[in-house]
Order: C-alpha cells, then sequence, then structure tokens
C-alpha cells in the first residue's frame, strides 16, 4: 500500500470512524489491509476483474468486506455514509469535468468532519512518450491503452484542488504534499497525496 495513505490512516486512526470508502479499489491493494485493521471498508471498483481478484485474496486473508461495482462519477451510496474516503491514484483517471464530478460524489457521501485522503496525479508529473495534450481546463493528456481504448489523465495544480474543495465544502487538513516517491532521500514530486475534511453543516441544515 501507498506509505502516505497508511500514515494517513495511522495519524487519524483514532477520529476515522469505522465505515471506509475505498474509490477505486482495483485488486484490493487498500482495501485488504484496512479490512485486515479491523475497518468496515467498502470498495467502489469499476472493472468486474478487479472485484474477482480482490475476492479471491479476501478468501485467502478470510476477511470480508463490501465490493460494488460502479462508475465514481454517479455513486450509489446515500449521503454522508461514510466517516472515511480513500482514493488512490484513481481519480486523476478522467478529463477536468469527470474529475469534478467524481470529487463532488466523493463530497456527498462522506459525513459532516469526515475525512478523505487524496493521492493524484500533480502537475509535476513527467510527460509520458505516449500522452498527448487535449483541450481541456488545465492540464490532461490522452493517450490509446493496449486494449485500443482512449484514455485520458488529469494533471492537477494546487489551485484546482483548491477549487474543488471550496466547491464541495471541504477544507485542507494539511499542507497537500506533492510526492511521487522517494529517491537516495530526495523527494520526487508527481503526485499530490491530500487529506481534506468536510466541513460540518450549519447549524439552520441540521
Amino acid at each position: 500500500p501507498e506509505p502516505r495513505l497508511m500514515q494517513f490512516i495511522e495519524k487519524y486512526r483514532k477520529e476515522i470512524g469505522r465505515k471506509i470508502l475505498d474509490l477505486g479499489s482495483g485488486e484490493g491493494r487498500h482495501l485488504i489491509p484496512l479490512a485486515k485493521l479491523g475497518y468496515d471498508v467498502t470498495g467502489l471498483e469499476y472493472t468486474e476483474e478487479g472485484i474477482k481478484i480482490t475476492r479471491k485474496k479476501e478468501e485467502q486473508e478470510k476477511i470480508s468486506s463490501e465490493l460494488v461495482r460502479g462508475d465514481f462519477r454517479d455513486l450509489p451510496f446515500k449521503e454522508n455514509s461514510f466517516d472515511a474516503i480513500v482514493c488512490t491514484s484513481v481519480l486523476h483517471h478522467n478529463n477536468w469535468e469527470g474529475a469534478a464530478k467524481a470529487f463532488s460524489e466523493a463530497a456527498k457521501v462522506l459525513r459532516p468532519d469526515g475525512l478523505f485522503f487524496l493521492r493524484v496525479r500533480s502537475e509535476n508529473a513527467a510527460i509520458k512518450a505516449d500522452e498527448n495534450r487535449v483541450e481541456d481546463k488545465g492540464i490532461t493528456f490522452s493517450k490509446i491503452n493496449k486494449q485500443g481504448i482512449l484514455e485520458m489523465h488529469h494533471s492537477f495544480s494546487l489551485d484546482e484542488l483548491k477549487e474543488l474543495a471550496e466547491k464541495n465544502g471541504l477544507e485542507f487538513e494539511s499542507e497537500p504534499v506533492d510526492e511521487k516517491e522517494i529517491k537516495d532521500g530526495v523527494a520526487i514530486p508527481g503526485q499530490w497525496n491530500v487529506i481534506f475534511r468536510k466541513k460540518e453543516l450549519p447549524e439552520n441544515s441540521k
């Protein structure tokens, strides 16, 4: 699992709550460690293959979680239903419009005062040879994957993260860190690691 995500879990373990949504759970890379820590984890995954692989891993580990196939731009959950959300290297697989929609959906299902850990591609990420710039807000690239399918990848600026937070009632819990990995003691930028907190509802709306 990503070290930054596990550091988030360790730091906020006493206040996270039991119900965690792993947004884009893939093959269970983070869902399984969180379930083993005792959290009630729900995994939202777009691919049937990812869900099948996760289930096999859970059988081996003798743990279980709720696995839901769906699109993170249209979440099948009630508002304010999760204590925390984690989303690691998933939200940037989109153009700006799709990413903004997915962020809004995540904010809706997070309870007031809940925490949202997000790791997404930053504007400082290296541009790959097979990526082409497309017309969109900010920095969005497209490429054709091995299956012949067009993929979008949006690289986020800090201002864009601030914009998403303000529009959806969230705020930075701490200063975002742009760090993809550490090499020889030096931080290599390319991935934002951000912790958001959902603002409490105003008194007149409770």
